[in-house]
């Protein structure tokens, strides 16, 4: 590792803090983009004055061609939500005409993709690294020119965030903008389906197994592992969500472990906090929530996300099946579902043709207020999933004092310590099992669960470790705040 060249700081200058996100203004109750705001938000509210953030952002979910979007601050926001943001820090946000990637670079890093995939080369950790170092390594070499989008800053930022690493900005010299580069790593999932390893946990292989690893994937994951491979190459300090992330960066890319890497757990949108009795008693749904007319004096079991296939939503839907069959609970029971489609046509038809005899009820796009108040009035919340960098919505759960079912898989047991039902999510009997073991609990017995939670929660994942994180990280780089 090269050694440190600490930047210097004069006594009035405004350390320039730069945070690239295609995430950030995603509506979509989206991990990356709320784990993205929660380190945004920390570092706002502590740097105050003594820091400019540049946000430079494109709208979610379009190609990756879109350009970049114009926002004043405020309307960013309000976008960002307004409970969020508390400091009054300066931001900037650019627009840019020019393509994140042109045609022709798309086209240069798919045919790379390509190839990879039709050599064979599977195993990540042993044979693509290789391979990239001699093919694509040096930016040059796929003659990619560093597009006018940075030009606008006319100054070197002191620090800049790249908050989704597998994005192909890699692919360009960015270094000549900025004197540091933090990566923030999430989950390594892409690169880990189309390794030939077979010791990851049961519940990975369960996902590999049973759900859509196709060429699609395999092609998505090159590209991944190709932003990764640059990432690594250039950052001077990386960010892992979870220690489970950091094992599996570690595991997959060895050669570069001396790299300044902190695991930054993120925190909770302060939005999220458990309602009282008396609010509980007296509360005013808000106008998201009265669209879907839900019965909110009935048991509810809430979900998130379940139309991704590695949220494990299909076996969710089998053990609540299940349970009705079984007369274990009644009609009355609620299942309720607030999610995208993130999966294949035959994982989607086989999820309906279950659903249909479920009493099942759909929310989409729900803000933080609405979505806080659902957490806080669902009986249970159930998360049975098969992977997770980290695993938000169960934090926000346990914020919210609601009891959780969810699986003793990658980094959940970092976020809930035991303070949850377990289960087996490759099982359909578990995960029934622990869904009628939470709606059953005694009231005592729920409380002392969901108060261990809290308690659990709020001391590990505050604002405080976050900053404290940051600035150990941004230290071990020669960043002086």
């Amino acid at each position: 590792m090269s050694t440190v060249k600490p930047i210097s700081l004069s006594e009035n200058k405004i350390l320039k803090i730069g945070l690239y996100s295609s995430s950030l203004l995603s509506k979509n109750h989206i991990g990356v983009s709320r784990m993205i705001r929660s380190h945004l938000d920390v570092l706002q509210t502590n740097l105050g004055d003594s820091c400019e953030f540049y946000i430079l952002s494109r709208i979610s979910g379009v190609s990756r061609t879109s350009l970049f979007v114009t926002l004043p601050a405020e309307q960013f926001f309000r976008e960002y939500d307004e409970a969020t943001t508390t400091s009054q820090t300066s931001i900037k946000i650019y627009k840019n005409p020019t393509p994140l990637i042109n045609p022709l670079s798309h086209n240069v890093v798919r045919r790379i993709s390509n190839k990879l995939r039709f050599n064979k080369i599977s195993n990540l950790i042993q044979k693509v690294a290789k391979k990239l170092r001699n093919k694509v390594a040096p930016a040059e070499k796929l003659q990619l020119r560093q597009p006018a989008k940075w030009e606008f800053l006319n100054f070197k930022l002191d620090v800049l965030i790249m908050a989704e690493p597998w994005d192909g900005t890699w692919v360009y010299p960015i270094e000549d903008f900025t004197h540091k580069i933090v990566m923030i790593i999430y989950d390594l999932v892409p690169n880990l389906l189309v390794c030939d390893r077979n010791e990851k946990d049961k519940y990975f292989e369960f996902y590999k197994k049973n759900y859509h690893v196709d060429d699609g994937t395999r092609i998505f994951a090159d590209q991944h592992f190709l932003g990764f491979y640059h990432g690594l190459m250039k950052a001077d300090g990386v960010v892992c969500i979870s220690d489970c992330t950091k094992r599996d960066l570690i595991e997959l890319f060895p050669e570069y472990c001396e790299k300044a890497c902190m695991t930054v757990y993120p925190t909770w949108n302060q939005s999220f906090m458990p309602l009282s009795q008396y609010e509980r008693e007296n509360i005013e749904i808000c106008d998201e929530l009265k669209v879907v007319q839900l019965d909110f004096s009935k048991p509810i079991v809430f979900a998130i996300n379940v139309l991704d296939s590695r949220k494990n939503g299909l076996l969710l839907v089998k053990a609540f099946a299940l349970l009705l069959e079984r007369q274990a609970i009644t009609s009355d029971v609620q299942l309720v579902v607030c999610s995208h489609a993130r999966c294949s046509q035959e994982y989607l038809i086989n999820f309906l043709d279950i659903a249909k005899d479920v009493n099942i009820t759909w929310v989409q796009n729900l803000s933080d207020k609405a979505m806080c108040k659902l957490l806080n009035l669902a009986t249970v919340f159930a998360f049975p999933t098969l992977y997770e960098g980290f695993g938000i919505p169960v934090l926000e759960a346990m914020i919210c004092k609601t009891p959780v079912v969810t699986s003793d898989s990658s980094s959940i047991p970092e976020v809930t310590n035991g303070n949850c039902l377990f289960c087996d999510p490759t099982s359909v009997e578990s995960i029934a099992s622990s869904i009628l073991e939470a709606l059953q609990m005694t009231k005592e017995t729920k409380e002392e669960l969901v108060n261990r939670a809290f308690d659990y929660a709020s001391y590990n994942f505050s604002q405080e470790q976050i900053y404290s994180s940051y600035m150990k990280l941004f230290s071990k780089i020669g960043i002086n705040i």
